[in-house]
């Protein structure tokens, strides 16, 4: 037969069980880009981008905002994370434009070598 112990366990597993689910379903904020081209990048809430390459977009593959640490959401922050693939990709594209300046195919088939 249940005791008043038994009832107080089964309670406090439903209140714990009801928060966790709760807390893990808070949704967590955005962490995106805050800028659509170039390798000049932070994170932050992000924008909307239009649909328009331009030249060093590619390098940006290599890098990533993500959300970390908190609790559901609460206390975390958004952080820019760089493959080091990013860094030699954006020195590549650096050189290409010393090399082939404004001629624009040259130029747009250098930084595309720089991303394989």
């Amino acid at each position: 037969m249940p005791t008043r112990n038994h009832y107080i366990i089964i309670a406090a597993v439903l209140v714990f069980g009801a928060t966790f689910v709760i807390i893990t379903n808070l949704p967590r904020p955005t962490c995106g880009f805050q800028n659509c081209h170039g390798l000049d990048l932070s994170c932050g809430s992000p924008i909307q981008c239009e649909l328009v390459y331009q030249y060093g977009d590619n390098c940006r593959r290599f890098a990533r905002c993500t959300y970390d640490g908190g609790i559901a959401g609460i206390g975390g922050s958004c952080r820019l994370t760089k493959e080091t693939r990013f860094e030699e990709c954006s020195a590549c594209i650096q050189k290409c434009l010393q090399d082939f300046g404004i001629d624009d195919i040259r130029s747009f088939d250098c930084e595309y070598r720089c991303t394989l």
